[in-house]
């Protein structure tokens, strides 16, 4: 029996004799030989997408360029080929020695290339870049210069190796030996790109580990010289014999190839573009299309090498069983297309219940192989006809038409996607058009024969294909979008809400699909009047359609307010990307001289002019101009800036990659002048605390200061400039007060204070906090973002709380702290309290519209506020402030109106004119008035009553509980329909009510308002309310423009989650106490009016007397100019 020493003693010699087989197994050398040439050339491809950007010209001259270097490496007569062979050279160094130094000198040169391509960018003019031909050329020439050569000698390095392994067998083995030498060296490949972007490169970035990968190269590279085994008594290598008979095929033959090669190069694309649907599209998603097409290829290779044989029947019966893979992998891509709903559940449940980032990782990257290899096996299977099966190999896919086919295939479905035409449809011309090439390609031979089983998978699989069509009615991008992209669906479906309900637990209905050139947009409507628009399910933009009714989103406004305000005379102006087309209109109401507009993607133009554009566009602004151009190219075009505002995608996608390096931000900061201004938009609520101090570090790298003000939940504002006062300027305050800015700011319902209190880190700041959590700086090298921000993504974990510490206070502060020094007046003290008044009035009103009368009243009389103004002859005397005393004045024209007999048009003007510029005390409460005054005269002012209840809806706090104004302005919706034209508008704004009501609701569920009979009453109008609203869904179901929502769903879970807690909530109140406490708030309301017009005339003898003789001076300021 072993004892412990034996069983060690064996173990140890097992693995010490398995290690030697694999050492010196020369498959296994070539194996990793490809293994460490992953890393390099992911690191090379990384650099000039990360360079250049993932836009249609960049994708196209990659691919060209790549193409061209394995096109190159497998031609006969070049002139380097020839001179790489030449014996002098040899004999000094052997060929794939050779590539393989120019591989490690690439990676040595990657940061001098940004150089080649400045002097490249600077043979074009800008105004010839602006067109897609001019810059196709630039990207070709770019790919050229960064990518031929190093696909040149992968290739090569491949083939001389393999040729000098076989240089001295028998002719009867070199073939097979040929062959399997360069399939361990691909499958080596493969694997180290594989493991590097999964393992290594989220944790120590791509530069790095392409740089212990050009050591370990370079120590074999010197141990193969100094042994000299593999460069001694060499004959003729075998080189490319395998490709001789290709070589002379057909042109025809060429042709067919060619053409499959396509059709797999447009579903390549295509199935990348339909897996983004269903999960982010991070840098791994293409990347494993083309492992994945890589991994069919060696299928096929190996099924060929194994079934290979001499014998016509032998060859026969190879060829009949690939050539089957063209219609059946057609037929393939059509199942995944109708597995839509299998697809979406499997994803659902995948996001929601697995925490396991590895896991979760490994479900979607081996969907995409799955879905992607067949087309790869079928790449192969055309081989076959054109040569034996014993001469297919791995360079024989490199030949000029095949590689031709695959990159026309690729870039026309961009194209023609770019220009409107669905993914289906293209889909659709893929797959039959490689069903029609089997065809074509059948009836030319007629020699192959099968048994009566596959013909009738055959034959099925032939009207799959050819009922591929109806892959448009399961397939819709819009259902993931909704589904898979909401984490309200995610909490949803792990409580076990039907799936039935999932897509309508809000009030979102889809108006529009566009396919775009990197991404596929829905347009959804929210709140009634707001549009949503996803980008592959992922949230690009929200544009109010009118903002007097419903508020801009924050994230929109702030990123193109804030710059603006904080540089102190901003003229030339330069937006990078515009998500939905809010912030151009919030730059031209600054006094700019020029705003530039870089924007690529004519869908995002288009659906820009039919939302936020839509009642005043700013093409008609002669300061506003577009320019179709990438970022990078436009900062490298651009005259000095004096501000840059950058709203990229969401940073973990693919498409952004080029947005959040240092060349970037280099770039951005050589188009600003001296005093210019660089802002972007960092979306990071998906992340934890690390990724914010990387990209931190990384502009910091490029900019003297940097600092981040938070311009809504999970979104930062990066601040950086080059002028030697940094971001916080002098004037500050001044700035914020001028009409411009307060004119912008009341878009999001804000007075000019509310931004003081908004949260920021300065320079200062960053630079402790970053010595205790150091960032890496994010380069197009190493590209360390790229490939951990996904990862980080899927993590669990508290992250907010993890960001939370890294910023807490004394590091965090708010704006005001820049301003300190500048309110010698108090007056921003004076409007924080009257902006903690404002919020406090809106939640304890609870739809009384009265309520805010004595508070504010109360406040002019006990803190009144005087200005010292020079007056002429009489010198300097003390006058009200001209806020209060237009506060007192519209008190004035309110106790006018309610006392009068017949409400006019003329008393809701002068009421209304009160809302602007934006008081905190006046204009919200002024709409409350105004719907009050309206609700006396519904039928002529029902239009006007409407408008005034949805600004108190939608423009009041967040902790607003009344319910009032919701159920009346839902009355007006069913009894007046005329008052909105648009009926699917009308549908919207009841939906969304309908939302509001139960979101409030469930607010009272936690906060309870303190009276009962109240509550009884709003649960009464409620219901009432609901049960009107109810009935217009039968109507709305029956309207062609809004038959694709579920309105019998969302009745069913509003029934479930609103109607029936209501239900119960009634049976438990007194309807008694009910009635009591209605008729109490009755007479409250009609004793206001009534007292109303009393007080304002003791406030108007009052004022008299304070001008007739001044008060000592109280709470006085001077007047500022412009305020």
């Amino acid at each position: 029996m072993f004892g412990r020493r034996e069983l060690k003693t064996f173990t140890s010699r097992q693995l010490t004799t398995l290690l030697d087989i694999a050492l010196y197994s020369l498959s296994f050398r070539l194996f990793m030989l490809g293994f460490l040439l992953g890393p390099i050339a992911l690191a090379i491809v990384h650099h000039y997408f990360a360079t250049a950007g993932n836009l249609f010209p960049a994708r196209t001259g990659g691919m060209v360029a790549i193409s061209i270097g394995f096109a190159w490496a497998v031609s006969r007569g070049l002139f380097w080929s020839t001179t790489f062979r030449s014996n002098l050279i040899r004999r000094i160094l052997p060929t794939w020695i050779q590539a393989t130094i120019g591989l490690v000198m690439w990676v040595v040169l990657l940061p001098y290339l940004d150089r080649v391509n400045e002097f490249l960018l600077s043979q074009f003019s800008g105004t010839t870049l602006t067109e897609t031909g001019t810059q196709l050329v630039y990207y070709c020439l770019s790919g050229l210069i960064s990518l031929t050569l190093p696909a040149y000698w992968l290739v090569r390095t491949a083939d001389s190796l393999a040729s000098d392994l076989v240089g001295a067998e028998v002719n009867g083995q070199k073939r097979s030996q040929y062959q399997r030498y360069l399939f361990r060296y691909a499958t080596g490949l493969v694997s180290g790109i594989a493991f590097t972007s999964l393992l290594l490169a989220p944790f120590w970035g791509l530069q790095i580990i392409a740089w212990i990968s050009v050591t370990a190269l370079v120590v074999v590279c010197i141990e193969r010289l100094v042994q000299g085994a593999s460069v001694k008594n060499h004959h003729v290598p075998y080189g490319f014999q395998s490709l001789l008979a290709d070589g002379q095929s057909l042109w025809l033959e060429k042709l067919w190839q060619a053409g499959v090669w396509c059709a797999i190069g447009g579903l390549l694309f295509l199935l990348q573009r339909m897996f983004t649907q269903y999960m982010p599209g991070t840098v791994y998603v293409s990347m494993f299309v083309w492992i994945g097409f890589a991994i069919g290829l060696f299928w096929g290779l190996q099924f060929i090498a194994r079934r290979q044989g001499d014998s016509q029947t032998a060859q026969a019966e190879v060829a009949s069983a690939l050539l089957l893979m063209v219609v059946l992998a057609s037929a393939w891509t059509v199942l995944w297309m109708l597995a839509s709903d299998v697809l979406l559940a499997s994803s659902l449940w995948i996001s929601a219940e697995l925490s396991q980032t590895w896991l979760i990782t490994l479900f979607r990257l081996g969907s995409i192989v799955l879905a992607v290899a067949p087309l790869g096996l079928t790449a192969v299977c055309c081989l076959l006809t054109a040569q034996p099966g014993n001469r297919v190999n791995i360079l024989s896919c490199c030949r000029w038409h095949r590689l031709l086919g695959l990159v026309v295939g690729c870039v026309s479905v961009q194209y023609l996607m770019a220009n409107g035409i669905s993914l289906v449809n293209l889909m659709t011309g893929c797959q039959w058009l490689l069903l029609s090439l089997a065809g074509l390609k059948w009836a030319q031979t007629w020699k192959f024969s099968y048994s009566k089983p596959v013909v009738a998978g055959l034959c099925a699989a032939v009207m799959l294909v050819l009922a591929a069509p109806l892959a448009d009615r399961l397939f819709d991008s819009s259902r993931t979008a909704k589904y898979l992209f909401s984490s309200d669906v995610y909490a949803a479906y792990r409580n076990g809400t039907d799936t039935n309900e999932l897509g309508v637990l809000n009030d979102q209905r889809l108006i529009k699909q566009v396919e775009g050139e990197s991404a596929t947009y829905t347009v959804w409507s929210q709140n009634g009047l707001q549009q949503f628009v996803r980008a592959d399910g992922l949230p690009q933009g929200i544009a109010s359609l009118d903002a007097s009714i419903i508020p801009e989103h924050t994230g929109e406004i702030l990123p193109a307010v804030l710059p603006l305000i904080l540089h102190r005379s901003p003229h030339q102006v330069m937006l990078l990307g515009v998500p939905s087309g809010v912030s151009v209109k919030s730059c031209l109401q600054f006094p700019i001289q020029e705003l530039k507009c870089v924007e690529t993607e004519d869908a995002v133009i288009e659906l820009a002019r039919e939302s936020a554009w839509k009642n005043r566009s700013p093409e008609n602004d002669i300061r506003f101009e577009i320019l179709d151009l990438p970022a990078r190219l436009a900062l490298s075009q651009a005259e000095p800036q004096d501000v840059i505002i950058s709203s990229p995608p969401m940073s973990m996608l693919q498409r952004s990659t080029n947005c959040y390096t240092l060349e970037f931000y280099q770039a951005a900061a050589n188009a600003l002048n001296e005093e210019g201004l660089f802002c972007q938009r960092f979306q990071h609520f998906d992340y934890g605390s690390q990724p914010l101090c990387d990209i931190v570090t990384t502009l910091r790298a490029a900019f003297r200061s940097v600092s981040t003000i938070q311009s809504a939940p999970g979104e930062l504002l990066l601040i950086g400039t080059n002028s030697e006062e940094g971001v916080n300027r002098a004037g500050l305050l001044s700035r914020l007060r001028k009409p411009h800015s307060r004119q912008a700011l009341a878009s999001l319902g804000w007075d000019w204070a509310v931004p003081l209190e908004i949260l920021q880190l300065d320079d200062e700041s960053w630079t402790e906090i970053l010595k205790k959590q150091p960032g890496h700086i994010n380069t197009a090298a190493n590209g360390s973002l790229a490939y951990s921000l996904p990862h980080e993504m899927l993590r669990w974990g508290n992250k907010v709380q993890e960001k939370q510490v890294l910023t807490a206070p004394p590091h965090s502060d708010t704006l005001y702290a820049w301003v300190k020094d500048e309110d010698d007046d108090h007056q921003v003290s004076h409007r924080f309290e009257e902006l903690k008044s404002l919020r406090e009035l809106q939640v304890m009103s609870n739809g009384k519209y009265w309520a805010y009368r004595n508070p504010v009243r109360k406040r002019v009389q006990e803190k009144p506020r005087t200005v010292i103004k020079q007056v002429k002859g009489e010198g300097p005397q003390q006058r009200m402030h001209e806020e209060d005393r237009r506060r007192l004045e519209y008190f004035e024209s309110l106790g006018d109106a309610f006392q009068a007999q017949q409400i006019t048009r003329g008393h809701l003007q002068d009421i209304e004119q009160f809302s602007l510029p934006y008081d905190p005390l006046v204009s919200y409460f002024s709409h409350m008035e105004l719907a009050a005054l309206c609700e006396r005269l519904p039928e002529e002012f029902a239009g006007d009553e409407l408008r005034h209840l949805l600004h108190t809806v939608f423009y009041g706090s967040s902790q607003d509980r009344s319910i009032k104004n919701i159920a009346r302005a839902m009355v007006l919706l069913v009894e007046h329909p005329e008052v909105v034209n648009n009926e699917p508008r009308r549908a919207d704004m009841l939906n969304a009510m309908l939302q509001l009501m139960k979101s409030r609701w469930m607010l009272r569920g936690t906060m309870p308002v303190g009276s009962l009979g109240l509550s009884q009453k709003d649960v009464t109008d409620s219901l009432d309310a609901i049960e009107l609203t109810f009935d217009e869904f039968e109507k709305f179901a029956a309207n062609t423009e809004l038959q694709d929502y579920a309105w019998e769903s969302r009745e069913l879970h509003l029934e479930r989650f609103l109607v029936s807690p209501l239900r119960t909530y009634r049976s438990q109140l007194s309807v008694a106490q009910a009635k009591r406490e209605h008729d109490l708030e009755t007479a409250e309301a009609k004793t206001a009016d009534a007292s109303l017009q009393q007080q304002v005339k003791a406030d108007a003898a009052k004022l008299e007397a304070e001008d007739a003789e001044p008060n000592p001076i109280n709470n006085a300021v001077f007047e500022l100019p412009n305020f």
